[in-house]
């Protein structure tokens, strides 16, 4: 956590430029105080095939520290509250839309992962909970994971999913992984996952340093 707090400000940027495809309808994953601000947002996923197949959703997204996300959410702990919990809610629009089927948020593949019941979703928080929640393995059935899905027999147009969450004891990626919502037609865009190693986060540390210095000398 200490290597990671340096790439708050740096990243904060980056979480705004998510948030901005945001539309006005929203849930409290976006705006709650529990949940670490510069990690959470909402973003607009939306892709079309000539007007034909199409979808358009928000996904709202929040990380919890270890501990929080029971705060927010009575009774919901997973693994004991002991790791970060990386939550989503989708809310399919009304507009150019078709009943969203999945979301899939991407996982590098070497993230630390405990084997426990680290996926799932906090009931009667949305209109349409999953029909299934599982983290997928690589074509092998080896582990890690390579991402982390929530199906649904169908997510009507204008509803919204129940919260949908993960847990890792890694902190959150700077870039985040691509993930895609599933209707007629795939949406894809960044949403957060955990950084892929403890190395990985000093590289990253030491490049957002460089950034802030190289400005620097540019003004001097």
């Amino acid at each position: 956590m200490r290597a990671w707090l340096p790439l708050r400000n740096a990243c904060a940027a980056a979480i705004v430029l998510l948030a901005l495809g945001a539309a006005a309808r929203g849930g409290d994953l976006e705006a709650d105080p529990n949940a670490l601000s510069s990690w959470q947002g909402s973003t607009n996923m939306y892709n079309s095939f000539f007007t034909i197949l199409s979808v358009n959703a928000n996904v709202d997204f929040a990380v919890y520290e270890p501990g929080k996300f029971t705060t927010s959410f009575p009774g919901a702990a997973p693994i004991g509250g002991s790791e970060y919990v990386y939550a989503y809610q989708i809310f399919n629009l009304t507009t150019d839309s078709s009943p969203v089927t999945a979301l899939t948020v991407g996982l590098d593949g070497d993230e630390p992962f405990n084997t426990g019941a680290n996926i799932g979703f906090v009931a009667s928080t949305g209109d349409v909970s999953p029909s299934a929640s599982y983290l997928v393995a690589p074509s092998d059935g080896s582990l890690p994971p390579t991402s982390a899905r929530w199906a649904f027999s169908v997510l009507p147009v204008g509803k919204s999913s129940d919260v949908l969450y993960f847990t890792s004891p890694a902190v959150p990626e700077a870039e985040g992984d691509s993930a895609t919502v599933t209707g007629s037609w795939p949406a894809t865009e960044k949403l957060p996952s955990p950084v892929p190693e403890p190395t990985t986060v000093g590289v990253l540390a030491l490049g957002a340093l460089a950034v802030l210095i190289r400005k620097q000398r540019a003004r001097q």
